[in-house]
């Protein structure tokens, strides 16, 4: 999860985090074709009047992302604890700010959105879960940018859910 406050940019991605009870790779990849109608995208990638449309499958997608998995899987744990993290240290923040100043509002309404993900993590891992992969989708940002599959991904992707009793998938927009 990124947390941008320091610049602005044009630049998009999208964050697909994909949740499992296991930590095996081929189990993940398996997932994913079982769900493979999720990912019948299209998309027009065309600047101009002229439309330039491509389709992609789940076999794209797996061909753009199969190399980078091993970096890509993480405990649950991790997340939990980077969610603990972000609340503390906005909990800290609003310690040493009053009302009135600027950032308070915002370090607020941060700490609540975390605090909200925290549960939700929190209930993924009662429920069995264990790992995850968080991948970057973006046109010109993310683990995958540009191309036919980062490009679709970001902006069609971007609407792709599931909450099964063994696999989960949400996105997450990077702005």
């Amino acid at each position: 999860m990124k947390v941008k406050g320091d610049f602005v940019t044009n630049s998009s991605s999208t964050s697909f985090f994909f949740v499992t009870k296991t930590d095996s790779i081929s189990d993940f990849l398996k997932k994913l074709v079982e769900n493979k109608n999720l990912f019948q995208l299209s998309h027009d990638i065309s600047w101009t009047k002229q439309p330039h449309v491509v389709s992609i499958d789940v076999f794209n997608v797996i061909e753009e992302i199969e190399s980078i998995l091993p970096k890509k899987i993480h405990h649950i744990d991790y997340m939990l604890e980077s969610l603990k993290s972000v609340i503390d240290n906005c909990g800290e923040r609003l310690l040493y700010s009053s009302e009135d100043e600027p950032y308070h509002r915002f370090e607020q309404e941060l700490m609540e959105e975390y605090e909200k993900k925290l549960l939700e993590w929190a209930e993924f891992k009662n429920k069995g879960f264990t790992h995850y992969y968080q991948i970057g989708f973006g046109d010109n940002d993310g683990d995958i940018s540009g191309g036919d599959v980062g490009n679709t991904m970001d902006y069609s992707g971007r609407y792709i859910g599931l909450r099964n009793d063994d696999f989960i998938i949400f996105t997450e927009q990077n702005r």
